[in-house]
């Protein structure tokens, strides 16, 4: 069938952009000359964009994506934390077969928290351990079928060196 062949080319497309694609983040951050520009600014309009960023794909997948709204201020370089959680909200979104994502802040100590949920199918905890290692993927395949290439989580743990922050992962299968 003709329409199954060019949907099984597409999708390899995809899979190979998305490779391509990170390798060259990684590649970039690799060269230690990207310094980040650090400044204090709300959490609210970087979040709020980002969910609507992600919520037509979420809902061509029948999900939804639900904001927390903060008051919060952070102080960090917005470029890098909006990379970073565009990625987590990727992967939630692109992982969760039903159900929905949810973002959001929390205060806590003199730090602030930012955590993005899902109802995805969850991890082991060697998978918990292995996320942020390149060429690593929890699931072979995403809600569409596209095959991740397992690099956006090692970008995400470089760009958070870079700042000196922490990132992680906390999962229950099912």
């Amino acid at each position: 069938n003709d329409s199954f062949a060019v949907r099984k080319a597409e999708k390899a497309i995809q899979s190979a952009d998305e490779l391509l694609k990170g390798l060259l983040d990684l590649s970039r951050l690799d060269q230690s000359n990207i310094v980040p520009q650090v400044s204090t600014f709300p959490l609210a309009p970087l979040l709020e964009d980002l969910v609507e960023e992600a919520t037509p794909m979420a809902q061509q997948a029948g999900l939804r994506v639900r904001l927390v709204p903060t008051s919060l201020a952070v102080s960090t370089d917005p470029a890098f934390l909006q990379s970073i959680l565009r990625n987590y909200l990727s992967n939630a979104r692109r992982y969760t077969l039903e159900g929905g994502v949810l973002i959001g802040a929390r205060r806590t100590d003199k730090e602030v928290r930012i955590e993005v949920w899902d109802t995805g199918p969850g991890l082991t905890d060697i998978q918990q351990n292995q996320m942020f290692d390149e060429f690593t993927r929890g699931i072979d395949a995403d809600n569409r079928g596209i095959r991740g290439a397992g690099l956006g989580l090692s970008v995400v743990r470089r760009l958070s060196d870079l700042m000196r922050a922490k990132v992680g992962v906390k999962s229950r299968l099912g």
